[in-house]
């Protein structure tokens, strides 16, 4: 486990201080956000899951759950893998309202697309990413 804390310039943001906790083993990595310093303008929080939806050959399947995305790759001929799924997953102060962002993103890696929770609370927020296997 390891924190990173990081100074947000007060004259560009309303949170001041952002305090990110990673928690890492076989299983999954654990991000615990704590925002600190927040402006009384702020009235919720949204947390954003990336889902890389092709890796330029495979396209990737997208199923939104409750609480967050599973992302499956299928497998390919030339590595002998098959599917891969991975869940990722947020919770917050509040129950979050997830929503798929309409932009679709160019990466290096491929295109990119964002899931975000709503909370209309504050406080703090946790992801999870648990790469799954084949155990889609």
């Amino acid at each position: 486990m390891y924190s990173i804390a990081y100074t947000i310039d007060a004259s560009k943001s309303e949170v001041q201080r952002v305090v990110e906790t990673y928690t890492v083993t076989p299983a999954r990595v654990v991000i615990e956000t704590q925002l600190q310093g927040v402006s009384s303008k702020v009235g919720g929080i949204v947390a954003r899951l990336p889902a890389f939806l092709t890796d330029g050959q495979r396209n990737t399947t997208v199923k939104e759950e409750s609480g967050g995305i599973l992302v499956s790759l299928p497998g390919d001929a030339v590595s002998t893998l098959g599917t891969t799924c991975t869940r990722m997953s947020a919770t917050g102060p509040t129950p979050l309202q997830w929503s798929k962002e309409p932009t679709i993103f160019y990466s290096r890696n491929g295109f990119m697309q964002a899931y975000d929770g709503v909370s209309s609370s504050l406080g703090n927020v946790t992801l999870t990413i648990e790469p799954l296997g084949g155990n889609c």
